[in-house]
């Protein structure tokens, strides 16, 4: 099978497209979820200047997003999924299905002009249904995959002349993370929305 050149899709994960969906999902929404927004965006801002440390502005924020979506699917780690409970917690129940068609919106267009190569979580984590506080939160956390590129898709990019961005291998952890098939799974329980909504 002959390889082709990337269709000029992007090696970093474009998370605009999530940002404007969700955008346009609450400028025609109650106050108390432009304000959850806009509050979920700086938690997202803050999970990028950590990621600071390790990659370039563009990478980290991008990272950052990413993780926004896997943590909208059930599979993110705490800090991440504090976005996402803001969210839910004041969205009118009335109003789950049009903010799930605009996140799977905004998420497939973000998939759509991203290299698959470069995303860093796997198929089976970033394609896993998008979750509400009534499906809960207690799936597994999943694990970025981020690795170099290897070295016969640069010197394939280069005769193609393909970009190729080098983001650095993934910080290294002083200790392992907890083994996910011992954890206590993470469930929200009630209370974070009022039961009428």
């Amino acid at each position: 099978m002959a390889a082709t050149k990337s269709q000029g899709l992007s090696p970093l994960y474009q998370y605009e497209h999530v940002r404007e969906a969700l955008n346009r999902f609450t400028s025609q929404s109650t106050s108390e979820m432009q304000e959850a927004w806009r509050l979920a965006q700086e938690i997202i801002e803050a999970q990028a200047r950590f990621y600071r440390a390790f990659w370039d502005e563009p990478t980290a924020r991008s990272k950052a997003w990413e993780d926004f979506e896997i943590a909208c699917r059930g599979r993110g780690a705490a800090g991440i999924s504090g976005a996402v409970f803001e969210l839910w917690q004041h969205l009118p129940r009335r109003k789950d299905n049009a903010f799930l068609a605009a996140m799977e919106q905004g998420f497939a267009k973000a998939h759509q002009h991203t290299d698959p190569r470069f995303l860093r979580y796997r198929p089976h984590d970033r394609n896993a249904k998008l979750r509400t506080l009534e499906d809960g939160f207690d799936e597994p956390e999943a694990a970025a995959i981020d690795i170099p590129i290897p070295e016969a898709v640069k010197n394939f990019a280069l005769t193609e002349g393909v970009q190729v961005m080098e983001f650095g291998p993934p910080p290294k952890e002083d200790k392992p993370k907890q083994n996910n098939a011992t954890a206590s799974p993470f469930t929200v329980i009630r209370g974070g929305r009022d039961a009428d909504s």
